[in-house]
């Protein structure tokens, strides 16, 4: 009798339970790229809403030091504080209709943002001389705006940071003293 050689390969399942590991290896492989994708997307945004909140500082700023108490108290139509800004940059139209040139330059750097600045009086002021600026940043995802709420600035007259600003014996005095005539009424 004849023995039959036997033969060496793979069997049906075994190739079939070899392509099932490799789908499951390949796929789960390729949910990490778009995991990492997104993530890398989502660091970018972030890096830019970082370089816009810096830029909204400086705007704020400006916007600050533009500001004269003085024309207020003479009666003029100026509103009290520095006045507000909401930068629409999502469209050339909306930037352009702010009449602030800070907004088109900022729509040129930053496309789809907007940011808002809202003021308020610092309590330990020496008179007009420190404003704290709200500034909000607005990304766009998807339909709906997703808004982050950044800081707080207090923003001085020379631009120095308010840390700086008040080291001064001088100052500190007049801002004791300020706070004492608030408390008394004087």
């Amino acid at each position: 009798m004849q023995q039959r050689a036997r033969q060496t390969g793979f069997t049906l399942l075994e190739v079939l339970i070899a392509m099932s590991i490799l789908a499951v290896g390949a796929t789960s492989i390729l949910a990490i790229f778009v995991a990492a994708l997104s993530f890398q997307t989502q660091r970018v945004e972030d890096n830019r809403i970082t370089e816009l909140y810096n830029f909204a500082r400086e705007h704020a700023q400006v916007t600050f030091n533009s500001w004269d108490p003085a024309i207020e108290e003479a009666g003029q139509k100026q509103k009290k504080g520095p006045k507000e800004i909401k930068a629409d940059l999502t469209t050339y139209e909306a930037a352009q209709g702010s009449g602030d040139p800070l907004v088109l330059d900022a729509f040129e750097k930053f496309p789809g943002f907007r940011y808002e600045i809202r003021w308020s009086p610092y309590e330990l002021s020496v008179g007009d001389s420190s404003w704290v600026a709200h500034i909000t940043i607005f990304r766009l995802s998807g339909q709906a705006d997703e808004s982050t709420y950044w800081n707080k600035e207090i923003l001085t007259r020379s631009g120095v940071p308010v840390g700086e600003f008040f080291s001064s014996p001088v100052l500190e005095r007049l801002t004791k003293e300020d706070l004492r005539e608030k408390r008394t009424g004087q």
